[in-house]
């Protein structure tokens, strides 16, 4: 370094040359600081993304592995046979729902939620629970109930063996044995009885 006449110093090319082997060059890779941070954080939330798209849990899926799991909508159960979707029902706001098996006595809101009865193209859904068509008479065990499944159409109910037709009467499905609900004698496999409208022996 050298000095002027009034005694001011004067930088020498030395002197900027020394500045400058002191001073370390930055990288335009250099990653510290801020940028270090923020580079993490798009790597943990793109992770993270692929985990959610590549799990069942990113569709809401909460239980597929049979029917009574833990459900919020329908296309977390599986479908019943011969139903439209999966049935989820019993839930709330603040509460899971049920996969439901669509079999006799399961929950359900409508016919889709049900297994068609044997021989029969539709589900049956009575009082929200789902019928099988399954064909029945009064029977008395501590006192009166019916064993045949509840309907609304002759539809809803299975052809009984020994008759030609299916039989809905009284919102049951008749089996056409003694006791049961008839309105001609084709309903029964003996003979109708006008007098109670009920199947006796021939």
């Amino acid at each position: 370094m050298t000095s002027n006449k009034d005694g001011s110093k004067i930088k020498s090319n030395k002197d900027e040359e020394s500045q400058l082997i002191k001073q370390p060059k930055k990288s335009s890779y250099d990653v510290s600081g801020p940028k270090l941070v923020g580079a993490i954080t798009l790597a943990f939330c793109l992770g993270a993304l692929a985990v959610s798209a590549s799990s069942p849990s990113s569709v809401g899926v909460t239980n597929l592995a049979g029917f009574g799991g833990s459900c919020k909508k329908a296309h977390d159960c599986p479908t019943p046979p011969g139903a439209d979707r999966g049935v989820c029902r019993g839930g709330s706001l603040f509460k899971n729902g049920k996969c439901h098996t669509g079999k006799q006595g399961a929950s359900c809101g409508h016919g889709g939620d049900c297994t068609p009865p044997k021989g029969r193209n539709h589900g049956v859904c009575r009082s929200g629970y789902c019928q099988d068509g399954h064909p029945g008479h009064p029977v008395w065990t501590g006192g009166r109930t019916h064993t045949g499944a509840r309907c609304g159409v002759t539809a809803d109910c299975e052809v009984p063996a020994g008759l030609s037709h299916a039989v809905c009467r009284d919102d049951r499905c008749q089996d056409g044995k003694k006791g049961a609900s008839c309105g001609v004698d084709s309903d029964c496999i003996g003979r109708c009885w006008t007098s109670t409208n009920e199947c006796g022996l021939s």
